[in-house]
């Protein structure tokens, strides 16, 4: 009986190396994109840095949305993705703070000229990034 179990086991144990084998390959055939959040080795940047971010929010943003209403003010916290063509997608909304102003800072990010993409091992890759979009009146 002790042999039978010792036989067993042993086949088992012989077998777990085809065995894993056979679940690395399905999960090798099935492609998944990944996107970065923070560690690559290039971040994704707007082209020109922050000032010309800065400069694009400046022109860009709608602050009619909030003229009027003297207690509306603060920022919308956007969160997006940065394609490897360094196309801008999958607008959200993280904190808001007005639905005019949320509706306001989706549509400028949406409409944002493509960044230069993030890269990783020489290969560029998608990054997930977060933009803190200001609304107050200049007075």
């Amino acid at each position: 009986m002790k042999k039978t179990i010792l036989m067993m086991l042993l086949s088992v144990w012989g077998l777990l190396p085809i065995l894993a084998q056979e679940k690395i390959e399905r999960k090798d055939s099935v492609k998944q994109e990944k996107i970065f959040c923070g560690l690559n080795e290039t971040q994704a940047y707007f082209r020109g840095g922050q000032q010309a971010l800065r400069q694009y929010l400046e022109e860009n943003v709608d602050l009619s949305v909030i003229e009027g209403t003297s207690q509306i003010q603060g920022r919308v916290v956007v969160s997006f993705t940065i394609e490897v063509d360094g196309s801008v997608t999958d607008v959200k909304v993280i904190k808001g703070l007005d639905p005019k102003c949320d509706a306001e800072a989706v549509r400028v990010v949406k409409n944002m000229p493509k960044w230069a993409p993030a890269s990783l091992n020489g290969k560029r890759v998608k990054q997930k990034c977060y933009l803190p979009i200001p609304f107050k009146l200049k007075n």
